[in-house]
């Protein structure tokens, strides 16, 4: 978002402020002043989902949104729980971070 103002140490994001599209920053959950703040420019699929929560909002308004926001965390969290391995993921993040394309590289 233009304009959007950076991470204030010891304030907190809401549900619709994970990750700055202007600058391709996450600044949701765990960061607490701007040097934490991580480039995910080579995560598109973070910014594709930032995109689409702003689209639901504009959707469905901010107040629906919210409400729906906890749950669909705690969804997501129990899925990738129970379906994924985290030094896989892991894994894969670092290898997507490391190659700059989004894509994950062939496993060697």
């Amino acid at each position: 978002m233009h304009g959007e103002r950076p991470v204030v140490p010891g304030s907190r994001t809401t549900h619709d402020r994970n990750v700055c599209l202007r600058h391709r920053l996450w600044i949701g959950d765990g960061i607490t002043n701007a040097d934490e703040q991580v480039d995910v420019s080579r995560l598109p699929d973070a910014l594709q989902a930032q995109r689409h929560h702003r689209n639901l909002i504009a959707r469905h308004g901010r107040r629906w949104v919210r409400s729906a926001y906890p749950d669909a965390r705690k969804i997501y969290f129990t899925w990738l729980q129970s379906t994924a391995d985290l030094f896989d993921l892991l894994d894969t993040a670092s290898r997507l971070l490391a190659t700059g394309t989004g894509k994950p590289p062939p496993r060697t």
